[in-house]
């Protein structure tokens, strides 16, 4: 009986510690990864109103890679 009670505090302790570490990791992701998409849409929205003379100099695979490297490193 007594055994039997320690085992199951001992997986209720880990649960606990388990939820403990998981649901900050997992609302930190979720908040990182929402706020890298509004930015990479805002990020879109300006290049759309940049004017044709701009796309005309800039190379697409330079700003393709500039975009995404940026907003990932903020």
């Amino acid at each position: 009986m007594l055994l039997d009670r320690a085992v199951f505090i001992t997986i209720g302790l880990g649960f606990v510690i388990g939820m403990g570490s998981y649901l900050p990791m997992s609302i930190l992701n979720y908040v990182s990864e929402n706020n890298m998409a509004s930015m990479r849409r805002a990020l879109f929205l300006h290049v759309l109103t940049l004017p044709l003379h701009w796309f005309e100099t800039a190379k697409t695979g330079d700003v393709l890679a500039r975009l995404n490297a940026d907003t990932a490193v903020v």
